[in-house]
């Protein structure tokens, strides 16, 4: 199989044998939400070409006599999406493995591509292994070319977006998830929003993860909560339903079949921003605000984890001249804190 993923300024190319494509075949339904996908085709120009493939035993790909590094690519407070590897480096090819998913991981950055050995046994882990491997060349490549990712929701309609952004546990999962329910928006972002200045407006992108809900979250829609058999779950926490200590990440393949998202291709102007701080206890009130630059800077996310080096990252002369434009561009852009708990007005969103 062969597919190129785009998104905004990263291209990449997928080939895989026959007995990989299933893998990738979900993989790439993961990124699709967010991601235009071409199958069938191979971009000369990409950032990389991803090869995948299974054998026998991956790890006869990584023998070297170099110095082996243990390290983490992704570190997380979930044992679920966190990934250890061992790492040696000959020159300037990069051998990482993974002995927990079986998976070897070849970066030949002369040669602009990256292969990857799997297990002749298929295990989630490989596909979170693929998953990670993408989104830090995207996530790296859009911090080159000048986006700000923001730690926040949003949602999408007409060519417009609503930014969600807040301490964890503020609510901003379950002030989006009413935007999309009851107001018609589309799911733009649950978890990250890349903003950039252009023509002195600000625009935004979503991003694709594995969402988090909470479970006072959750239980506002018998529906999801019958799609994730929490019922029980629901009943006998009530007491402490919003507690950030319920949050709990939802298969991504459940949430496309609770909310509509927004076509892969849009770009949007970004129009209003919301700052919840949802509470059981009082009705809801929206108070507009000014724009809180310091909140905003607080949600600013950057690779900090280099654990390899395809890119060079040094050069941060764009990222640092965008950053200064789209704090400016904030400042104009209409802010409400929301407080309590309850249905949106539709004229408060206007």
């Amino acid at each position: 199989m062969d597919c190129t993923l785009t998104f905004l300024n990263t291209v990449l190319t997928i080939t895989t044998d026959e007995k990989s494509d299933v893998l990738m075949g979900k993989v790439i339904h993961f990124f699709s939400t967010h991601f235009s996908t071409d199958f069938g085709k191979k971009d000369g120009s990409a950032l990389a070409t991803i090869k995948v493939s299974r054998t026998k035993e991956p790890k006869q790909f990584f023998q070297t006599e170099e110095r082996v590094d243990n390290l983490y690519i992704r570190k997380s407070a979930s044992d679920f999406f966190s990934i250890f590897v061992e790492k040696r480096t000959t020159g300037t090819i990069e051998y990482f493995y993974s002995k927990e998913a079986d998976v070897s991981l070849i970066y030949h950055k002369e040669l602009k591509n990256i292969e990857v050995y799997c297990s002749l046994e298929p295990n989630q882990r490989e596909e979170m292994i693929l998953i990670e491997l993408i989104r830090d060349l995207v996530l790296k490549n859009e911090e080159l070319h000048g986006s700000i990712v923001v730690h926040a929701a949003s949602a999408e309609k007409n060519g417009e977006v609503i930014l969600i952004t807040g301490p964890k546990g503020a609510g901003k999962s379950t002030v989006l998830l009413e935007l999309v329910r009851d107001h018609g928006y589309n799911f733009f972002s649950g978890d990250k929003t890349f903003l950039w200045v252009k023509d002195n407006c600000l625009m935004a992108k979503g991003w694709p993860d594995y969402p988090h809900l909470g479970l006072g979250t959750i239980s506002k829609y018998p529906e999801l909560v019958t799609k994730l058999s929490l019922e029980d779950e629901v009943r006998k926490n009530q007491a402490t339903i919003w507690s950030t200590r319920h949050k709990m990440p939802v298969p991504p393949e459940i949430l496309a079949d609770f909310v509509t998202f927004s076509s892969p291709e849009i770009i949007a102007q970004l129009k209003k921003i919301i700052m919840p701080s949802v509470q059981k206890e009082i009705a809801l009130r929206m108070l507009e605000t000014p724009t809180s630059i310091e909140m905003l800077q607080k949600n600013i996310e950057i690779v900090k984890n280099h654990w390899n080096n395809y890119l060079d990252m040094s050069d941060r002369n764009v990222y640092d001249q965008s950053l200064k434009e789209v704090l400016t561009c904030l400042k104009g852009i209409p802010t409400v804190d929301l407080f309590g708990n309850g249905k949106i007005k539709a004229e408060l969103l206007c």
